[in-house]
């Protein structure tokens, strides 16, 4: 008999015994698979319905796991009385199913239950093995939740004076974060709101003890100062057990502006920094404020230590351990995801790292660094007080200063600068110097007007205490605190006083003042008179008196904007449906004001009206997409799905959905993008949405370069695409299975697919022929056609400026470009891409993989124009760009690739060796096979034998089906020994090479032959050779023009042939281009390194 439907909300527990626990207070324990299904849905909010009988049912074909999933969930509805999961094809909770992480504590004497047991404690899933691994990695961020939860509902218990059971829940926190200064401070305050001063010393000197004993480290600033506050007596000797007493003031950072832009400026050109400044001057406070401004999440801040200078690598050391082996380090066990050689050199640092530990070679450990941070993710390395910092350490910081590496913000004491950061200093990638200089009177004010809540001041604060301090943040902050002792009698006021205070007050206001107090406080920016009158009516002047109240009471800054922590305080104790009605009111006013689109749709969503904010996240999308800001269109498309969906307007949602993921892609690469598309595949419900999201994770299978995939996608929903009569899905549907078939070495059925299809072009929309005209362009890209391809691309060209779509079109002037540098043709690619300036002046700055791709253009184009310097900045910016990947996509691969083609041509092996570095993580056969080549390429350059890259190089040439690999292949095994070069052989593969349209390949190979003939002593033949290519448009690759052109002056001279002394000339102008802006240690040698004779 099934249970009658009951009001209240059913409580799950999912540790150990999971079970229900009923409205009317009965507890049914839960099966294993109803307990999973549960938790599920509870750490991931929602999972689709074939994603969770798979995970749970593994063994059973898809229909017998969604019948079990379906009895699941009836016999769960019949045992709580009303459905507990809810959905169709994406399952979540029901509305009357409790937070399983609510607040714990619901009266007063109630009791205080125990940090919680692992998720689903005790329960073995060895059937289910997909499901076990969610669940590993679902029980740290289960438990977390659970901390979260507690360190919550504890400060709401001292909020309310029930400082017994906050104490209780606060001493479980620190007993599961042993190493938490924030934990602490808060066990360590409410011991002395109880009174308990002895215990509260206690934990501390315990706390200060295991941070030196297992970390060798101190407790935090904020830690310290609150124990040296309490033991000073600035509180009340004897706090009241029923109500807390007031947090610690904490002074802004002020009179730093000018130092807090420039390390602005610092972060966005990714330019190391040096900060000096005495001691107590406020380099650390102005590091932290910095990275709160620039809203830096991963930053790792690392202070040397006293006695640690003389140990080598102690501060390196350090590093690694605060990065992977903290309590809260940024990459917990990072180290596991390390190469076998990486650890290995690190472990000369960290022996527990390898089981043989190495001796440290700075070039190896240098590169094992580089990757260990790369992997890591970091956004900001800050080292502070260097002046105790080891030499070794400081030796390896400039070599570390890498555009595609954190960058590292430094701080050391005036006066004791090492004298290795000098030497980095005379440098040319020297950091920017930032000397952080006393207070001056102004900031001493501010700092005192910043000290309001602490009581009365005297008229001249400012004054004596900047001569007092002599400008020093520390003892100015100190002696501010002395003079404002006894300003309140009986200490300073509880944080629930403060709040109850500041709301007496706003019940005290004038009727108009405090209702610009709420709209203040809600509209979160300046608020003047004539936006006040805009937002609630009438006129400026009324509002403008209100304004003047709150100012008078320090409600307001000087631009009207509220103080967050009376903003806070109003909006929260504000009634919900007056919360509701200034949201609508803000939303109405900045639409109809021309505002920010985003933030009126954000006041919509926040009043409960998501139909209304979605339509306003597309403008912003399309908004952000003329901008080619491709980032910000993706996250607002999927804001717009998001409140579609909330809605209930799944269409809608759908086309929302679907239209961000092509900027996620061309922002964050493939394989962010696709979790958005199989979660478009969840949101499709009619056949032919089903169609559009497969077709969406087909088209990104081609991104990833996963052809097999993309065929079997593109195959399986072609006739559906013709069943549905849909011209564009049909369009879309053969041009991704041609592709796909062209990036398997397939050109003739390729080709064959495309035909069948040219004649539904004039039908289909504008967005279907991109479509299929990018994929002629590709297939003949893949096929070595490089002409028809050049032909295509100019075709896709012409429509996107018809269409006034810069942003693509910027795209797609790359693409011809890049043809072109393979053509041989670096010039034509150079004017290319710059009549894509007005466009980009329109568009504004690039971003992600789009930026990327055209810095990899860049790079190769000028690099056959011998720009040596331009093609390094462009390819780390390149590689900048894709460093946040998943994995190193293709884009990253080509940047990476580049960076080592421009280190080999400027003759420094010892570099594009690191460089290499970057592909040692390569998925695919032909990234892996390129990355073959350029190894054997550094070992011929170092003198080194090469035979076992190439023969790495061939077997994945061959894996991957790429007969222009295979070219290649062959190339570098006649090239990669000058000496013993046969020209003939040479030639033939030449060749081929102008067979297949490679003209860049085929005139380095031709120099090639120059080279060789020359080193055999035929001048006539190298002369001969040499005048025909100087006079040919196709330019090789892969070696400098000053290097082919001295070359051929040296041909020409051996050859007795007219033209030496001009080709001469033109080499040396080249030199003199290749080596601008490259310090002299690293300017490209002046011949080739591998036809190094003389120079004419």
């Amino acid at each position: 008999m099934t249970t009658p439907p009951s009001p209240g909300l059913v409580k799950i527990h999912l540790t150990r015994s999971p079970c229900l626990v009923l409205p009317q207070g009965a507890s049914v324990p839960l099966s294993r698979k109803d307990a999973a299904l549960l938790a599920i849905l509870a750490v991931d909010g929602s999972a689709a319905k074939d994603l969770v009988a798979t995970m749970l049912w593994p063994r059973d074909n898809p229909q017998g796991s969604r019948l079990n999933l379906r009895q699941r969930r009836f016999r769960l509805t019949r045992t709580a009385g009303a459905p507990l999961v809810e959905g169709d094809d994406l399952l979540r909770l029901s509305s009357r199913v409790e937070d399983p992480l609510a607040g714990v504590a619901d009266g007063p004497g109630a009791a205080v239950p125990p940090l919680g047991a692992e998720l689903l404690d005790g329960l073995e899933f060895d059937d289910c093995p997909d499901f076990a691994g969610w669940l590993q990695q679902a029980r740290p961020a289960w438990r977390q939740r659970q901390l979260e939860r507690m360190a919550r509902e504890s400060d709401h218990l001292e909020s309310i004076g029930r400082l017994n059971d906050a104490l209780a829940m606060s001493q479980q926190i620190v007993a599961a974060n042993p190493y938490s200064d924030l934990a602490h401070r808060r066990l360590i305050w409410q011991l002395f709101l109880s009174g308990d001063l002895g215990s509260a010393m206690s934990v501390y000197q315990a706390f200060c003890g295991r941070l030196a004993g297992d970390l060798g480290e101190l407790p935090d600033d904020a830690t310290q100062s609150l124990v040296a506050r309490i033991r000073q007596g600035e509180f009340a000797a004897v706090p009241s057990r029923s109500r807390a007493t007031a947090r610690p003031w904490m002074p802004s950072c002020v009179g730093r502006e000018g130092q807090l832009a420039a390390l602005q400026q610092a972060w966005a050109q990714r330019q190391p920094v040096l900060i000096e400044g005495a001691p107590g001057i406020g380099k650390t406070r102005l590091i932290g404020e910095a990275i709160r401004r620039l809203g830096i999440h991963r930053a790792l801040h690392v202070p040397a230590y006293a006695g640690a200078s003389e140990r080598p690598y102690a501060l390196l050391a350090r590093l690694l351990s605060a990065l992977w082996s903290t309590p809260h380090g940024l990459c917990p066990q990072g180290q596991r995801g390390l190469p076998e050689w990486a650890l290995r050199e690190l472990s000369a640092v960290l022996p527990e790292l390898h089981g043989r530990s190495s001796d440290v070679q700075a070039t190896r450990l240098l590169r094992a660094v580089e990757l260990a941070l790369t992997q890591a993710g970091i956004d900001l390395i800050v080292l502070d007080d260097l002046q105790q910092a080891d030499l070794a350490t400081l030796e390896l910081l400039p070599a570390l200063a890498q555009p595609t590496l954190p960058p590292w913000w430094l701080a050391s004491r005036a006066g004791e600068r090492p004298a290795a950061l000098d030497t980095w200093i005379r440098a040319a990638s020297a950091p920017l110097m930032l000397e952080v200089l006393p207070l001056d009177r102004a900031a001493i004010g501010a700092l005192v007007a910043d000290a309001d809540t602490l009581g009365p001041m005297p008229a001249d604060a400012a004054e004596s205490i900047h001569r007092a301090s002599g400008g020093l943040p520390l003892l100015a902050v100190e002696l501010i605190k002395s003079m404002s002792d006894g300003c309140f009698g009986d200490g300073l006021p509880p944080p629930q006083d403060i709040a109850n205070h500041l709301l007496a007050r706003e019940a005290g206001l004038p009727p108009d003042a405090r209702q610009l107090a709420r709209t203040a406080a809600v509209l979160r920016a300046p608020i003047p008179p004539q936006t006040a009158a805009a937002i609630l009516g009438d006129s400026a002047d009324r509002w403008r008196q209100a304004l003047r109240h709150l100012d008078a009471i320090h409600w307001v800054d000087a631009d009207a904007r509220m103080h967050d922590l009376i903003g806070n305080c109003l909006r929260e104790a504000m009634p919900a449906l007056d919360r509701v009605r200034l949201h609508e009111q803000i939303a109405h006013w900045l639409e109809h004001s021309a505002g920010p689109c985003v933030e009126a749709a954000q006041h919509h969503e926040a009043a409960g009206r998501p139909v209304l904010a979605a339509p306003l996240y597309e403008r912003a999308a399309q908004e952000a997409a003329r901008a080619a800001r491709v980032a910000e269109q993706a996250r607002f498309h999927q804001h717009a799905a998001r409140c579609w969906e909330a809605g209930g307007h799944l269409d809608k949602a759908f086309e929302a959905l679907r239209a961000s993921i092509g900027p996620l892609t061309m922002s964050q690469g493939a394989e962010s993008a696709l979790p958005v598309a199989e979660r478009l595949c969840t949101l499709a419900r009619w056949p032919r949405q089903h169609l559009l999201a497969r077709l969406e994770l087909a088209d990104l299978a081609l991104h990833r370069g996963h052809y097999p995939e993309a065929e079997r996608l593109a195959r399986e929903h072609l006739p559906v695409a013709q069943t549905l009569k849909d011209i564009d899905a049909t369009l879309q549907a053969g041009a991704t299975l041609a592709y796909a078939l062209g990036g398997q070495n397939r050109p003739d059925e390729a080709f064959q697919t495309l035909s069948g299809w040219q004649s539904l072009l004039p039908q289909a929309s504008v967005s279907a022929r991109r479509h299929f005209l990018g994929a002629q362009a590709a297939v003949c890209w893949q096929a070595g056609q490089l002409g028809q391809c050049a032909l295509h691309t100019q075709a896709l060209l012409d429509l996107l400026v018809e269409q006034q779509q810069w942003s693509d079109a910027t795209v797609e002037v790359s693409n011809l470009a890049a043809i072109r540098t393979q053509q041989g043709r670096f010039a034509d690619a150079d004017e290319l891409l710059r009549t894509t300036r007005t466009w980009r002046e329109l568009l504004g700055p690039l971003e992600g993989h789009m930026q990327a791709g055209l810095d990899v253009t860049r790079a190769v184009t000028d690099l056959g124009l011998g720009r040596v310097a331009s093609a390094l900045q462009h390819a780390w910016r390149a590689l900048h760009e894709c460093q946040h990947a998943p994995e190193l996509g293709r884009i990253g691969a080509r940047a990476a690739e580049t960076l080592v083609r421009t280190h080999l041509c400027a003759g420094q092996p010892g570099a594009a060796r690191q460089a290499h570095a970057r592909l040692a993580d390569a998925t695919t056969s032909a990234v892996r096979a390129r990355a073959w080549l350029l190894l054997a390429a550094i070992d011929s350059a170092e003198g080194l034998g090469c035979e076992r890259s190439l023969q790495r190089a061939h077997s994945a040439a061959t894996d991957a089906n790429d007969p222009l690999l295979l070219l290649r292949v062959q190339a570098e095994q006649l090239c990669a020994r000058p000496g013993n070069a046969d020209p003939v052989a040479i030639e033939a593969v030449e060749q081929q090479a102008r067979r297949l349209e490679q003209g860049a390949l085929a005139a380095r190979l031709a120099w090639h032959r120059v080279g060789a003939w020359l080193a055999r002593g035929n001048g006539a033949q190298a002369g001969a050779l040499a005048q025909q290519l100087l006079d040919d448009t196709a330019q090789p690759e892969d070696i400098l023009p000053c290097h082919w052109l001295d070359l051929g002056a040296r041909a020409l001279q051996a050859g007795r042939l007219a033209g030496a002394d001009a080709a001469a000339r033109r080499a040396r102008a080249a030199y003199a281009t290749s080596a601008d802006k490259r310090p002299p240690n690293e300017a490209p040698p002046r011949v080739w390194p591998r036809f190094p004779a003389g120079a004419a």
